[in-house]
């Protein structure tokens, strides 16, 4: 098993992936204690389907019951590319939202790995990005891939936080990884840097104030208060500060898929093209691309808000 372990590895390298770790399938405990707590205390916002399908969230043996390995594949996203300077009319787009979805991509590769193995040993798997009821940050930390930063994020020592998940329960009984090491010490950046103040402490982010919620998964008509209203600044969808603020992302460590870079070299998108966009031109423009989960009304929204505010 060893041997195919190694194998699996240097598949998930071939195909991309930069990190490729390994944990045994066991309930959460703590891990899944913490998210209870979490969601007790509202931080989930409206993000209902967050507080579903429990049980599956806490075993994996709810999902697949004959998994015995977690594999947790991490995919780099970060690239050679910044926001355009001195344009107040634009909305700056999140750097995982530069290019394709990465829901799409991540499948597609790790189905080929998964198909490539089956060549030569029978087992049942399922695959996930971020798409489940599955505690992909806990499995990752389990799995060595890297340790929960204090922003929330998996911070890997080597490529930083500007990465993808990707699980994938497997029937295979694969030696597990040791659990990843904790970096982040004393530093601070990301809680001092938090327009909103969302991370209310460490690993631990309230949705309710969080910009990225607001201008990626709330509805077109929850209601926004104007002290966060006033925060976005010029983040159109998603918000990356917590992120360029943090030590281990400061490496030029860039990813070699060309679907993750930005689409047509933009970074950032005009605000008065968005808001006079209609409902064709979006579904074209942003197909198979992470902001079409806005939806054109929750996207115009936005806009008109950064344009009020500029």
């Amino acid at each position: 098993m060893n041997d195919l372990k190694q194998y699996i590895k240097q598949l998930a390298n071939e195909i991309g992936f930069e990190q490729c770790g390994f944990a045994r399938v066991s309930p959460l405990g703590t891990e899944f204690q913490n998210y209870l707590h979490w969601l007790e205390l509202g931080f989930d916002a409206d993000m209902e389907y967050l507080s579903k399908h429990l049980e599956k969230r806490k075993n994996p043996l709810e999902i697949l019951p004959d998994a015995k390995t977690v594999i947790v594949l991490a995919h780099n996203y970060k690239t050679p590319f910044e926001y355009p300077e001195a344009n107040e009319r634009v909305g700056f787009i999140a750097r995982y939202a530069w290019g394709d979805d990465y829901h799409d991509v991540l499948k597609e590769k790790a189905t080929l790995i998964m198909q490539k193995l089956s060549e030569i040993v029978d087992f049942d798997y399922k695959i996930y990005v971020d798409t489940g009821p599955i505690l992909e940050r806990a499995w990752a930390v389990r799995s060595g891939i890297g340790w929960q930063g204090k922003n929330g994020n998996i911070i890997n020592f080597e490529i930083g936080s500007y990465m993808f998940l990707c699980v994938v329960l497997v029937s295979l009984e694969l030696d597990e990884d040791s659990p990843a090491k904790d970096y982040c010490g004393t530093c601070q950046r990301c809680i001092l840097a938090c327009p909103t103040g969302a991370i209310v402490q460490p690993k631990v982010v309230d949705s309710r104030r969080c910009l990225s919620f607001w201008n990626i998964e709330a509805k077109p008509d929850a209601e926004l208060l104007q002290e966060i209203a006033s925060k976005f600044g010029r983040r159109l969808f998603g918000c990356d500060i917590c992120q360029e603020v943090c030590p281990y992302n400061k490496k030029n460590i860039f990813t070699q898929e060309k679907r993750f870079y930005p689409r047509n070299g933009e970074t950032a998108l005009s605000l008065t093209e968005i808001i006079n966009m209609q409902q064709e031109d979006f579904s074209r423009r942003f197909r198979r691309s992470p902001i079409k989960r806005k939806k054109i009304q929750g996207l115009k929204k936005i806009a008109e808000i950064l344009f009020k505010n500029v």
